[in-house]
């Protein structure tokens, strides 16, 4: 069974207990992958950077002290070819945020609560719709939206 939504993380945080749970919770299907262990594949960080909103430096961690050191050396991650960015993250995963969640069409960086329902299934994303309006008494319990 495929999964849906991909899982990429450096350390076991919080965060990515929290991402789990929620998966669990709605039934979504996922895969996990520690960086640390396991090497992000060149597919795999191709498919971070497409759905990602500001590509390489979204995925970097800004507060490692390899990304800043680098810059202070003059290295630019941003200008790397992506066979050197792959390259280069396959020796140091520290380099990128802990958290990078991929599927649907989207990456999500870090926890984001409020973001998660973007990796539901569409009719759930409805259900849950629906329910807010009722709890919001927009929509009436006796009434349906198709």
């Amino acid at each position: 069974m495929k999964s849906d939504v991909q899982i990429f993380y450096v350390k076991n945080t919080p965060q990515v207990r929290k991402v789990r749970e929620y998966f669990a919770k709605n039934g979504v299907r996922y895969s996990e992958k520690c960086l640390e262990r396991e090497a992000l594949t060149y597919e795999q960080l191709i498919e971070i950077l497409q759905n990602s909103f500001r590509g390489v430096e979204e995925i970097l961690s800004g507060r490692s002290a390899k990304v800043k050191k680098l810059m202070k050396e003059g290295i630019f991650i941003e200008r790397l070819s992506i066979k050197q960015l792959h390259w280069l993250i396959q020796r140091h995963p520290d380099l990128l945020v802990n958290l990078i969640i991929v599927g649907r069409g989207r990456t999500l960086i870090g926890y984001q609560e409020e973001e998660m329902a973007g990796f539901l299934p569409r009719e759930q994303k409805r259900q849950i719709f629906l329910e807010s309006l009722k709890r919001a008494k927009i929509l009436e319990a006796d009434k349906q939206i198709v």
